[in-house]
């Protein structure tokens, strides 16, 4: 198999949780959505992602794939270890999630373990395990986190980037 049907059995095993996350209008799914519709917009171009291939176009489709792969993990971490496979109650607890995901990039984009965003991390997960809801006075300060954490970085997290690849390649984001 090459990288381009990797991706497609890996989106096609990983559809009931797609689909649930897409159709219950999740925060969850509106952070992995630019890179879905990127990704789906390479694949459907049918652009070479192998072989004779153009690097950029490489790059982004392995770090998509990387990005997609790596917060599904989680997600699917989190529907077993908390929630006994029940997406719905995951669901529940969507803007917690939303933010784990976040931080924990932000995390791995910092490298070395930024002490704030570690007890972030430590804090967001707490909540997923034992189900207490974000309010939005957290939640705003998580953002603020984030955004303070980013500003001292020339990264982004990838949705944004894909955003942007989004705008370049001409695909129209909802």
């Amino acid at each position: 198999m090459n990288i381009k049907e990797d991706y497609i059995h890996f989106i096609l095993e990983n559809n009931n949780i797609l689909s649930e996350l897409k159709s219950k209008k999740t925060i969850t799914y509106d952070l992995l959505e630019p890179v879905l519709d990127v990704m789906d917009h390479l694949v459907e171009l049918d652009l070479h992602v192998e072989g004779e291939k153009d690097s950029d176009v490489e790059d982004v489709f392995k770090m998509g794939f990387h990005y997609l792969y790596s917060r599904l993990d989680l997600i699917k971490r989190f529907l077993v270890e908390n929630f006994n496979d029940e997406i719905e109650e995951l669901i529940k607890y969507d803007q917690n999630v939303y933010l784990y995901l976040k931080v924990d990039e932000l995390d791995t984009i910092l490298e070395e373990k930024n002490q704030m965003i570690s007890s972030l991390l430590d804090h967001l997960y707490s909540t997923i395990e034992y189900r207490n809801k974000i309010d939005k006075k957290a939640e705003s300060l998580i953002e603020d986190e984030i955004d303070k954490a980013l500003s001292l970085t020339d990264e982004s997290l990838t949705p944004d980037v894909f955003m942007d690849f989004a705008d370049s390649l001409g695909i129209e984001l909802l």
